[in-house]
């Protein structure tokens, strides 16, 4: 499996607190561990990596890329199925680097309990409220849009945010991965988006409601 590497410059290996960078879609991973005394940039620093691939640098067989305060190498360019983290169901959308399938919030893994008044309720487990709470945020913005007969146009931080956030669910990436390979566009943005909020069940029902209505 092909995956990344992390390059920190000017930190030892066991010195490494990778809570510190943004990098929490790697939380959980066994990564691979290494340290260099010239890593890209001509400085010294820790390594980690996931996948088959050497934990060292060897610029020779190697791409690196400046992503912050950090680098992001990689000797074979990952594909979205290399960086699957898990069985997921939802829409597949195009991206610059390929297909990835994206979960609707109503497909996120869950928490299902009882009310008080004997009501089935359903709550995203706790690592996925952030981007559902997100997806909610954005989803009421882009249906006062609808309602209005518009569509939103101008791609915003938070539209970004939630598409990375949307990918990161089912796959080992992040922010900083997705910048450094130019992952995204506006239309896999808005593709990435709209499947999250799950857009078209939401006008399919409202249509639906209208027909049963007249």
């Amino acid at each position: 499996m092909n995956g990344f590497l992390y390059f920190f410059p000017d930190v030892l290996s066991n010195d490494l607190d990778i809570s510190k960078y943004d990098l929490a879609h790697l939380h959980g991973l066994n990564l691979n561990r290494g340290e260099c005394k010239s890593g890209p940039g001509d400085r010294p620093g820790a390594i980690r990596s996931f996948g088959t691939m050497s934990c060292g640098y060897y610029p020779d067989r190697q791409t690196w890329i400046k992503a912050g305060d950090i680098y992001i190498g990689y000797e074979t360019k990952p594909t979205p199925q290399d960086l699957l983290r898990r069985d997921a169901k939802g829409f597949w959308c195009d991206t610059l680097l390929g297909k990835f399938i994206v979960s609707p919030v109503r497909f996120l893994p869950r928490v299902v309990s009882l009310n008080n008044a004997g009501e089935v309720e359903y709550t995203p487990k706790d690592e996925y409220q952030a981007v559902a709470a997100l997806a909610q945020e954005v989803l009421a913005e882009t249906l006062e849009y609808y309602s209005q007969g518009n569509m939103p146009e101008d791609i915003q931080a938070k539209h970004i945010q939630l598409a990375i956030e949307a990918l990161s669910v089912n796959y080992i990436i992040g922010r900083l991965e997705c910048n450094a390979l130019g992952i995204l566009d506006d239309e896999s943005i808005h593709k990435i988006n709209r499947a999250i909020m799950d857009i078209d069940a939401l006008l399919q029902m409202s249509s639906k409601k209208k027909v049963e209505g007249s």
